[in-house]
C-alpha cells in the first residue's frame, strides 16, 4: 500500500467510477483504488449483482439500460477518472448472446460517454483487446466481440474529438492469482489433472501474457497521464513467446506433463501469427517476468 500511495498519490482520494468490477480485471483495479482511499462508484450489469463487493468506501449502482438508469451518479460530482472496463464475450451466438454483446459493449459505454460529457469527467480510460488489429495494426475484427469493442472505440474518439479526454489501453491475455477464469493457464491446469490430450495448433503464434500487478499499474498510470492530445492509445503487454515456448515454460515452472498433440488442428481463420504491439504508455512496462508470474499463480 505504500508503493501505490507514492507512485499514484496523484489519485488518492479521487472520485473515480468503474464498469466491469466483478471481473478479474477490474476487481483487482477495485481493491487497488480501495487502497488508495479513493471516493470509488461501481456500476454494474443487473446480471452481476450476486458479485458486487460491499465496502464503506463503495457505492453500487445498477445500470438498467437507459441513461436515466445511471444520470443521478453524475448529478452528485464531477469524476476524477471513468474506468471502463465492462464488457461481454458470447461463447455461442444466439438472438439473446448478440442482445447482450451489443448492449454491454456498445449502448451501455455510448451511456456513460454522454453522461461524462454533460457533467465534465475529466478523464475516461477503457480498455480493447488486441484481437481488433491485424499484424499491421489495422483494424481488422475476428469476432463479433472484437467488431464491438472497435464500435465503441470510433464512438470514444468522436467523443475525444470534440473534447473528453480519453484513453484507450489494448490489453493482451492478462493472468495471476485467483483467476477462475477459462483462460490458457487454467485450461493447461485442467489438462494436467484430466491427462486428457490437448489438440494444438501447430504452436507458432506469439502470445504475449501480462500479469495482473502490471495491468493495474498501466490502467492507474493512464489515469494520472499528462495529456496533450484528447485520444491516445496504447498497448499494455509483457513478454512475448510462441504458443509452444509459453507452454513450455508453464510446463517447466509447475512441474506438470501435458499430453499435447501439436498440429492436431489447424490454425484458426484469419490466425494472426505475429499480434501487433503498438507504443507503451509513457513510463510504463511490465515489470513481472512470465517464469515470475507462473510461479505466483
Amino acid at each position: 500500500m505504500n508503493m501505490l500511495n507514492s507512485v499514484y498519490k496523484t489519485l488518492t482520494n479521487k472520485k473515480v467510477l468503474i464498469t466491469g468490477a466483478t471481473g478479474y480485471i477490474g476487481s483487482n483495479l477495485l481493491l487497488c483504488l480501495s487502497e488508495l482511499n479513493c471516493e470509488i462508484v461501481c456500476v454494474n450489469s443487473p446480471r452481476k449483482t450476486k458479485k458486487i463487493l460491499k465496502s464503506p468506501k463503495i457505492q453500487n449502482f445498477t445500470y438498467e439500460g437507459s441513461i436515466q438508469s445511471i444520470e443521478h451518479i453524475f448529478k452528485q460530482g464531477r469524476f476524477f477518472a471513468i474506468f471502463h472496463l465492462a464488457g461481454y464475450q458470447a461463447l455461442d451466438l444466439n438472438n439473446d448472446t448478440i442482445n447482450i454483446t451489443l448492449n454491454s459493449n456498445i449502448l451501455f459505454g455510448c451511456h456513460l460517454l454522454e453522461l461524462s460529457r454533460k457533467y465534465d469527467a475529466e478523464h475516461f480510460i477503457y480498455t480493447e483487446s488486441f484481437f481488433q488489429f491485424d499484424e499491421k495494426g489495422d483494424y481488422l475484427p475476428r469476432n463479433i466481440y472484437a467488431a464491438s469493442k472497435q464500435a465503441f472505440s470510433d464512438i470514444l474518439l468522436s467523443y475525444s474529438i470534440n473534447g473528453l479526454k480519453s484513453t484507450s489501453l489494448v490489453l493482451f491475455d492478462v493472468y495471476g492469482p485467483s483467476d477462475k477464469r477459462n483462460k490458457l493457464f487454467n485450461r493447461l491446469d485442467n489438462a494436467s489433472k484430466t491427462k486428457e490430450e490437448l489438440m494444438l495448433t501447430p504452436g507458432e503464434q506469439i502470445h504475449y501474457a501480462t500479469f495482473i500487478s502490471d495491468v493495474i499499474s498501466a490502467i492507474c498510470d493512464a489515469a494520472i497521464l499528462n495529456k496533450k492530445n484528447t485520444f491516445d492509445r496504447y498497448w499494455v503487454y509483457g513478454e512475448g513467446f510462441t504458443l509452444k515456448k509459453t507452454i513450455e515454460i508453464w510446463s517447466k515452472i509447475k512441474a506438470k506433463k501435458l499430453n499435447i498433440s501439436w498440429g492436431g488442428i489447424d490454425y484458426f481463420p484469419n490466425q494472426i501469427l505475429n499480434p501487433y504491439v503498438g507504443k507503451k504508455l509513457p513510463n510504463w512496462s511490465a515489470k513481472i517476468k512470465l517464469d515470475e508470474g507462473l510461479s505466483i499463480i
